[in-house]
């Protein structure tokens, strides 16, 4: 905001004068869902509650239902129409999301309709910084945080005349589209890779794969994992620096299974040469949730990176793709093996080397194994370019939320 004039930074060409003060609740009705909690049933009404809002849209992926009858009592209450903005009230406060469908119920959940305030630019307005800093400072609760309804009414903001909203709310809608296409494309690219690791790699009982590039006909051999690789494990950093003379791997430096190298530990001693990481070596999490283990990241880098502790370290042995096994051991039938076979604690689960190595693989001659690795890596490649113009997109939306808005 211009501190001298009621008006924000960037501005559309055509409009003029200061933007007006007021309280959400003058220019808008504001109320919220249910306090009551109706019977489930199995089939029926969806019952929409804070949980369900996500990225800005309506998860019914999880959702109880509600009959009729509580329905319609909701509904005399709270009745949800097209264009109305939702936001959690409870928990995950925010989220808001503009209502595409009526066919359901709110419970503990923000519910906005518009007469004043164009219904986009209330969207926008409440993913913008000046809503954001109000929620900080005005929710409460100690183990799950809330928003009361009245400190929702009484959000205080700044708005232009009806034109300029509109302007505003249709200029970044532009952008989520756009964000939601590029989504889509990858949704799509990861659609087709999971086809391709199903396969052209095959499973473990079978003796060829389901797909195969033309003019390949060699056997595929079953080999044990430790016949293709050399194993071994890292070092210990120290946990309290944030920097230091030495990048090590740790089990977060794998975790979006690349080498993120904002995401290193550190040591001041210097480890032995051979624990320096070369290209083509595979970092293995070993120790990790059953959510988590299992992943794995081919390193590739020319910057000199250690090898931490929790990871194995496979280093592929002579005419071995390390990106083959980094794709066959990343179909799910070999996930779900390692999975069954790790050694389960309360929060974390291991498997040793020995185990992995006893792991038999189908594996193909050298040049069937490059082709499917350069396949698979190209589609890869295609996913980080759409995450990164995912990311581009979104950093261009909060730029424009933070500038056209006071």
């Amino acid at each position: 905001m211009n501190k001298e004039k009621l008006v924000p930074q960037l501005r559309f060409k055509g409009f003029e004068g200061e933007w007006e003060k007021n309280k959400l609740n003058n220019v808008a009705i504001v109320k919220d869902g249910t306090h009551e909690s109706p019977r489930k049933v199995g089939e029926g009404y969806p019952l929409i509650t804070s949980k369900n809002l996500k990225n800005n849209k309506i998860d019914f992926s999880d959702v109880s239902y509600i009959s009729k009858k509580d329905f319609n009592h909701i509904n005399d209450r709270s009745k949800v129409d097209i264009g109305d903005i939702l936001f959690g009230m409870i928990g995950t406060i925010g989220n808001p999301v503009r209502v595409s469908s009526d066919d359901f119920a709110i419970k503990n959940v923000a519910l906005i309709k518009y007469y004043s305030l164009d219904s986009l630019f209330t969207l926008f307005l409440l993913q913008s910084g000046s809503f954001t800093n109000y929620i900080k400072k005005s929710n409460v609760g100690n183990t799950q945080k809330f928003i009361s309804l009245n400190n929702i009414k009484k959000f205080s903001f700044l708005m232009p005349l009806e034109q300029e909203q509109q302007k505003i709310g249709s200029f970044l809608k532009k952008i989520d589209k756009l964000i939601e296409l590029q989504e889509k494309k990858m949704n799509h690219n990861y659609i087709m890779k999971n086809f391709y690791i199903q396969n052209i790699i095959p499973s473990r009982n079978s003796s060829y794969p389901t797909l195969r590039f033309k003019g390949l006909e060699t056997l595929w051999v079953k080999q044990l994992v430790d016949q293709l690789v050399h194993f071994n494990n890292g070092i210990s950093g120290d946990v309290k620096l944030n920097g230091g003379r030495y990048k090590l791997t740790r089990i977060e430096t794998i975790s979006k299974e690349f080498v993120d190298i904002t995401k290193l530990g550190f040591t001041n001693s210097k480890p032995s040469a051979e624990k320096i990481l070369k290209k083509g070596d595979i970092l293995f999490s070993n120790i990790n949730s059953i959510e988590h283990i299992g992943k794995m990241a081919v390193f590739n880098l020319e910057i000199p990176i250690y090898h931490g502790i929790n990871l194995l370290r496979m280093s592929p042995i002579n005419n071995v793709n390390p990106y083959f096994i980094f794709y066959t051991l990343s179909k799910q039938e070999y996930k779900n093996w390692i999975i069954s076979r790790s050694n389960k604690a309360v929060s974390q689960a291991s498997i040793n080397k020995s185990t992995l190595g006893n792991l038999d693989l189908l594996v193909p001659g050298y040049d069937e194994q490059n082709k499917i690795a350069n396949f698979l890596t190209k589609i890869d490649k295609l996913i980080y370019f759409r995450k990164q113009k995912i990311e581009h997109l979104k950093q261009l939306k909060k730029g424009y939320l933070q500038k056209l808005f006071c």
